[in-house]
C-alpha cells in the first residue's frame, strides 16, 4: 500500500491574502512616517526559522530578552513581536526611507520564510518516518510543492 502526501510551500497559502497583506504594509508604511504605524499580523509561527530568513537575505537583525525581533533593511525597519508566545508574531514598520522596498522586502521575507517551513516539514518527515514506511518516490511540481509517495509495509 502507498500514500501521497503533498508539501505545499507557505507562500502558496499566503497568495490569498497578499493584496490584503500589500495593502496593510503600504498602509504602515504612511502611517509610520507620522509616526503611527499599527501591527500588522503574520503568519511566522518560529522564531528559528525567521531568523534564519532573515540571515538568508542577508539582513542585519538583533533579538530582545523577550523575543522580539527588529530588523534593519535598508529601506526601514521592522520590528517582529509576539503578544502571546503561542501566538503568530506581528510586524510594525518603522524608519520607512523607501515605501516600495519595504513592501517587496516584505513579500521576499514572506516567500522566503514559507519555502524554509517546507524543507523544515519535508526534512522531519523524512527523518521520523515509522520503520514500516519509506519513501516510494519525490517529485518536486511546478508550483513547488513537494509529493511524496510512502510505500506503507503490512
Amino acid at each position: 500500500m502507498s500514500a501521497c502526501l503533498f508539501l505545499v510551500p507557505l507562500a502558496v497559502g499566503l497568495i490569498t491574502s497578499a493584496v490584503e497583506g500589500t495593502a496593510a504594509v503600504v498602509y504602515a508604511c504612511e502611517h509610520s512616517r507620522r509616526g503611527k504605524s499599527a501591527p500588522i499580523q503574520t503568519k511566522f509561527c518560529d522564531t528559528a526559522i525567521l531568523e534564519e530568513t532573515l540571515k538568508e537575505h542577508g539582513v542585519p537583525y538583533k533579538i530582545k530578552s523577550d523575543g522580539e525581533i527588529t530588523a534593519d533593511f535598508t529601506s526601514g525597519k521592522i520590528r517582529y513581536f509576539r503578544t502571546a508566545a503561542d501566538q503568530p508574531f506581528q510586524m510594525q514598520v518603522f524608519g520607512v526611507k523607501d515605501m516600495d522596498a519595504v513592501v517587496c522586502n516584505v513579500q521576499a521575507i514572506e516567500k522566503e520564510y514559507g519555502s524554509n517551513v517546507q524543507q523544515y516539514t519535508y526534512n522531519r518527515l523524512k527523518e521520523n518516518l515509522p520503520e514500516h514506511m519509506s519513501v516510494a518516490s519525490e517529485e518536486i511540481l511546478e508550483d513547488d510543492s513537494i509529493l511524496l509517495t510512502l510505500e506503507v509495509e503490512d
